[in-house]
Parts: C-alpha cells; sequence; structure tokens
C-alpha cells in the first residue's frame, strides 16, 4: 500500500535556498512526568519516541540522563517551514511537524536530513516506531514516512483534521480524527483495521494498555477494544476530556474543574476530585499519588485509591506542570520554579524565573525553562542555580535531556540543542515563529552522520479509491477552546 513520493537531491549550498522559499516559523517543547507501572507498548529504556512516552501515556522515563557541567551555543541550522509540532527524536535524528509536512534533522549537528513536504500542517507530534514515522495532517490524512529516507510508505485518508500525536502499539497506529471518528490503521500497510464514531470530534491523544484504546473527546472518554474496535465502554464528564494517562488499571483524566480516577475494565468512576479550575497540566502519577496543577494557583496531591486530597500546595500563579523525584515535586507555575515535599506539601525552596515551564528531573538538577529568556539548571537539594543559558527569548518550552544533550525550544524561533560536555550548543534551529508546544519526544541512539546530499520530497496526489482507507467527507473545522496541548 506504499504510495512513494517524488525525490530530489539537493545539495549543501542550493538546500538553504530551497528552504528558504518554503516559509518559516517554528514550535517544539517536552514534558517528563512520573507514573507507576509498565504498560503495552512502553519504549525502551531511554526512549521518548511518542507521546506520553509510552502507549499508555505515563509519561514515565526513569532511564534519563542529564547534563552536570556548563551549557553554550554550539552551531546553527535555519529555514524550515514553520514548525508547527513539537520534535520526535529517534536515533539521532530529529522529527518535526511543519507547516508543509515533516522534517528530520541530524540531532548531532542539526543538518538537515530530508524535508517530507505536503500541502498541510502536522500539528500532532510524530510518532516513531520501528523505522517509520507516523503523523496525522490537516489534508486529513495520517502519513507513513521512512525514517531513514524519508520517503512515503503509504497514506491514510480521514474526513477531516488530524490535530493529534497517533499512538503506535503491536503493529497497529490509532489516530482520532475531527471526522468523530478513532481509527485503527495497519502499520506496514496503511490498511483500515476498524473505526469507530464517537459522539463529537476530539483532539486528544490516545491511550493503549492492555488491550484497550483509550481516547476523549468533547465531554466522554472511550474505551474499545485495540483488536476488534468495540466499544467496551464509554464515560461521561463534565467537560472537555484531556489526553488520558493510564496506570494501574485506572484511566486518570482532567475534565472541567475536576480530575476523575475512572476504572479501566467497567468504566465506573472510581473517584472525582474537583480542583478549584481546570486543569492546567496533564496529571502525574507516582507511589500512590496524582499530582495535577490547577488554574486556581494550587497544586494537588490526591491518593490514586480514594480521591482523598493528601494536601494541597498554593502557589503565585497556575501550576502549569509538575514532576516528582526521589520525594519531591517539582512544579513549574507562572512566577517560579517550587520543590514541594511529596510527603507532606511543604515547600523545600523555591526559584524565581520570571514564569517557570516544564521541568525536566535528572541527577540531582532540574532543567527549566522560563518566560525571562532562559533555561536554568537548578539544583534539587538546595534550589541554587548551577548554570543558566540565555536564550535569546522567551523559553515556552520545557527542557528535555537525553545523551549529554539538553534540547529547548523558544519564542524567539528557535529549537536548542547543547552539549553539556565541552559547553557548545550541538545546533540550533531558526525558522521564525515561537516555540511554544509543550512536549519534545526523545529517543536515544547514537548520532547519523549526515547524509551526502539532502532531500526535499513531494508526495503525488492521491489516486487511489480504496474505500476501506478513505472515510465520508466532511466540512473542515478549527477547534475551538476547550482542550490543552494534543501533540506535543
Amino acid at each position: 500500500m506504499s504510495d512513494p513520493g517524488t525525490n530530489r537531491e539537493w545539495g549543501e549550498a542550493s538546500r538553504r535556498d530551497v528552504l528558504r522559499a518554503t516559509g518559516a516559523g517554528v514550535v517544539g517543547g517536552s514534558v517528563l512526568r512520573g507514573a507507576t507501572v509498565p504498560v503495552s507498548g512502553r519504549s525502551t529504556a531511554e526512549e521518548w519516541s511518542q507521546f506520553g512516552y509510552d502507549a499508555g501515556n505515563t509519561g514515565f522515563a526513569p532511564e534519563s540522563t542529564g547534563p552536570s557541567g556548563d551549557i553554550a551555543e554550539a552551531w546553527s541550522f535555519p529555514e524550515l517551514p514553520a514548525l508547527e509540532s513539537s520534535p520526535a527524536v529517534a536515533n539521532g535524528v530529529a522529527y518535526i511537524g511543519l507547516r508543509r509536512g515533516i522534517g528530520a534533522v541530524n540531532a548531532g549537528d542539526g543538518t538537515l536530513r530530508w524535508h517530507f513536504d505536503i500541502n498541510g500542517r502536522v500539528t500532532g507530534k510524530p510518532t516513531v516506531e520501528n523505522g517509520t514515522v507516523y503523523a496525522g495532517s490537516d489534508d486529513n490524512s495520517l502519513y507513513a514516512v521512512d525514517a531513514e529516507t524519508g520517503d512515503q510508505q503509504w497514506r491514510f485518508e480521514t474526513g477531516d483534521t488530524i490535530w493529534s500525536s497517533p499512538a503506535v502499539a503491536d503493529g497497529t497506529v490509532y489516530v482520532e480524527s475531527d471526522d468523530d471518528n478513532l481509527y485503527a490503521v495497519d502499520a506496514e500497510t496503511g490498511d483500515q483495521q476498524w473505526r469507530i464514531e464517537t459522539d463529537d470530534r476530539g483532539f486528544t491523544s490516545p491511550a493503549v494498555a492492555d488491550g484497550t484504546v483509550y481516547v476523549g473527546n468533547v465531554n466522554e472518554l472511550y474505551a474499545v477494544d485495540a483488536e476488534t474496535g468495540d466499544e467496551q465502554w464509554r464515560f461521561e464528564a463534565d467537560g472537555w476530556v484531556e489526553s488520558p494517562a493510564v496506570a494501574d488499571g485506572i484511566a486518570y483524566i482532567g475534565s472541567g474543574d475536576s480530575l476523575y480516577a475512572v476504572d479501566t475494565e467497567t468504566g465506573d468512576e472510581q473517584w472525582r476530585s474537583r480542583i478549584g479550575g481546570p486543569a492546567a497540566s496533564l496529571p502525574t502519577v507516582a507511589d500512590g499519588i496524582v499530582y495535577v496543577g490547577s488554574r486556581n494557583h494550587i497544586l494537588y496531591a490526591i491518593e490514586t485509591a480514594t480521591g482523598d486530597k493528601q494536601w494541597r500546595f498554593r502557589a503565585d500563579d497556575n501550576v502549569d506542570s509538575s514532576q516528582v523525584a526521589d520525594g519531591t515535586v517539582y512544579a513549574g507555575s507562572g512566577d517560579n520554579l517550587y520543590a514541594v515535599d511529596a510527603a507532606t506539601g511543604d515547600e523545600q525552596w523555591r526559584f524565581e524565573t520570571g514564569g517557570a515551564r516544564t521541568p525536566a528531573v535528572d541527577d540531582g538538577t532540574v532543567y527549566v525553562g522560563s518566560y525571562d529568556d532562559t533555561l536554568y539548571a537548578v539544583d534539587t537539594a538546595t534550589g541554587d542555580e548551577q548554570w543558566h543559558f540565555e536564550t535569546g527569548d522567551t523559553a515556552f518550552s520545557s527542557p528535555t535531556v537525553v545523551d549529554g544533550t539538553v534540547y529547548v525550544g523558544n519564542h524567539d524561533a528557535t529549537l536548542y540543542a547543547v552539549d553539556t560536555a565541552t559547553g557548545d550548543t550541538r545546533w540550533r534551529f531558526e525558522t521564525g515563529g515561537a516555540v511554544a508546544a509543550y512536549r519534545l519526544s526523545l529517543s536515544t541512539g547514537s548520532a547519523n552522520p549526515p547524509a551526502a546530499g539532502t532531500r526535499y520530497i513531494r508526495p503525488p496526489a492521491r489516486t487511489d479509491t480504496d474505500d476501506s482507507r478513505r472515510a465520508p467527507p466532511r466540512r473542515h473545522r478549527l477547534p475551538r477552546g476547550g482542550p490543552g496541548p494534543v501533540g506535543g
């Protein structure tokens, strides 16, 4: 079912001229979240190649490693079409959703490997699995692209925009479309395995655990048999359902002014805990406690078994994110980075940043980007600054750390990769638009050497008429207010 694109080779001198003509802009970001137990579809150690780390969206990456020295800028690579998603980095290559297609950049030196050009935006973070990049687009299609060459393997057409990131598990790609359907597509052939119609459109990234797919829409969470597509149950909430996190037989969702725990077997509500306002972040699950920040300036610790609030910590602004490590919750807020005792809720320290984004924690250091145009490294024990790196504009995205490199995206149109061993920036990616997404996906591996030339790839017009791979056309609808980030 592959539908190969047209390949055109470009030398080093002409590549920038071609890319300059395609446009400019950038979006990027990251998040690392704590969770409890493994679920099906989990990535291998030190991989973060899809939304939420694994197919269950648990956000738990226990083998991550981080830098421990000064950092500085090393080199840069400019111009690609405006970046619309956070990047996924796999085997030394960063794969990025663009205003027109997907770009692949060597993570080691920033050279462009290929650009898969389509007439559509890729707003959800690409998913990299078994040598293939999967991404949805607002041209209504799900694409499978060879991670090494950029050649199109197949294209699957839905009836409307695909805003979010696909989930890949056990040889199947699961993706939600704005045509009110959840699709299961064979990862190798692109053939539709099944589809199920939901009551309304959705923008969430599915979670897959123990043979079940979980996906939310405007006010419902669905559980669908991963093999057959049969609906197992649906759960109605009071507001927009964010992307679910599934761990220990419970699906956790933020919706309206509440955090819900839903039994994955029955779909019954285990508990509901009101958090005083919309959830400002996805929940973090660790050691029998769910941590979630709210737009009422409070970080909550909620017992997973009962839904009882163990403690609440009031910040000076919205609590947009949290990480849990070694008995401490690190919370990014609109004013500071906070360290809070995970057992008691007592403040251990606060570090003034001018507005902290999602932190990443590793080996005694917290890394956080800030609205004051700076990336900070902060000692976890004392709250003292270890170093800072000036990014030139607001560091909207959170840093992600893999193999001695810190990745962070900024409002100054730049995605940075910083070498912690030498203090040099490995590369920076300048494209002329804000870097504002929430998640950066990473999968470790030795950096691939630059190709002799760079491929600029444009797929042909769709010609097949296989009804099993086409949904009824629907009018195009832009997302209205309500959901949080869907592809990050």
